[in-house]
């Protein structure tokens, strides 16, 4: 089944622009050596995707950076493979002069990329969930009921007082037929959408047609709440690991999960299902005499001197003699001086925290130092 991937690296980096002050949500580091945008797609690459196109916005260097030419997707081709499609001003916009700022208006800007499409099917993933999918089943899934749409939903228990911008969805025999906002009310059990869709490629050309003659700009409410009656619009729940980065907190806490060998094993190995990423060619990490490393991740290229405890450690860091370090996240390149204390703190890259340092964060609110920052 031919199949064209899409991938949107910055619809949601107002959730966290914290870490998507310089960078675009999709090149946000994740696990110690991965980034956001390696989970959709590896599990592209995985149900052989050959062609997948990366809608960027702003800020996305790094993204480049990190994709490359898409060799470690096994996209590096001459024809089609990894395909990044460059923001410009959208000839859609009220005043011709906007980015765009939702899903469809995304979708709008690529039109050409996907008139040109031959594939049968689209598969189209956010960059701000971390999971384990068999795209393969998923497209089987939506063949076999000769669905027009399929959403992938995740069962999540929503405590009451929830602020997300997250959508559930109702079905009936695997038919939606509701499509609601979550609200500070709401609580309990809920299928919420993680926006990972499949959708006939003819149907997306013809919904990127009709939208772009009436103005509409909302791919939830504009084509899926619209069209629940008309469209055969199927779920498919997905049972696997599962993180959505809707938060710093929410980043956090994922990145504190994978501290167990459990998570780590659901995630990223499951046979036929690796998680790929842009290789690095670093030294081991050295732990010197006086180092005391407890359930940490810690990537290579680093120096341990001093305690460290419950933590993800990124590439490149240096952590001196005398120091506590519990509960943190420190991204690549940090540099912690003598005799510091750290607790639920995430530093970005190429952070140095002079000697003595004591900084304290709590888990629901951790300290957060922005990239290149001295402290």
């Amino acid at each position: 089944m031919a199949t064209l991937g899409i991938i949107f690296s910055n619809l949601h980096d107002k959730s966290i622009p914290e870490l998507t002050k310089d960078r675009t949500m999709a090149s946000v580091p994740f696990g110690c050596r991965y980034r956001l945008i390696d989970f959709p797609l590896s599990n592209m690459a995985n149900a052989d995707i050959k062609r997948v196109g990366i809608i960027t916005h702003y800020n996305y260097y790094s993204l480049m950076r990190h994709l490359s030419n898409g060799k470690e997707w096994n996209l590096a081709r001459k024809d089609a493979g990894l395909i990044l499609l460059p923001p410009f001003v959208s000839g859609f916009s009220s005043d011709n002069k906007k980015l765009y700022t939702t899903r469809l208006e995304a979708i709008k800007s690529i039109s050409d990329f996907i008139y040109s499409s031959t594939e049968e099917y689209t598969v189209m993933s956010d960059s701000d969930v971390v999971s384990n999918i068999d795209v393969n089943e998923l497209i089987y899934d939506h063949k076999r009921n000769n669905r027009d749409i399929t959403l992938v939903t995740k069962s999540v228990f929503v405590p009451r007082g929830t602020q997300t911008s997250r959508v559930a969805i109702k079905s009936t025999l695997g038919r939606v037929t509701e499509i609601y906002s979550i609200n500070s009310d709401t609580h309990g059990k809920r299928n919420l959408m993680i926006n990972i869709t499949v959708i006939k490629t003819e149907l997306l050309k013809s919904v990127l047609s009709e939208s772009i003659s009436t103005g509409d700009k909302s791919f939830t409410d504009d084509v899926l709440r619209k069209n629940t009656s008309t469209l055969n619009i199927g779920e498919y729940l997905y049972n696997g690991p599962y993180f959505c980065i809707d938060s710093l907190s929410s980043f956090f806490h994922a990145n504190m999960e994978l501290l167990s060998t459990d998570e780590q094993n659901n995630l990223f190995h499951v046979e036929s299902r690796p998680i790929y990423t842009n290789v690095h060619s670093s030294p081991p990490t050295r732990f010197c005499n006086n180092a005391n490393v407890k359930n940490c991740l810690i990537a290579d290229g680093c120096k341990i001197e001093g305690n460290v405890r419950d933590s993800v450690i990124f590439r490149g860091v240096r952590i001196g003699k005398g120091c506590n370090v519990e509960n943190c996240i420190l991204f690549e390149n940090t540099s912690v001086d003598v005799g510091c204390n750290l607790k639920n703190v995430i530093t970005d890259k190429n952070v140095n925290i002079t000697e003595g340092a004591t900084l304290y964060g709590h888990t629901n609110k951790p300290f957060y130092i922005e990239k290149n920052s001295v402290i």
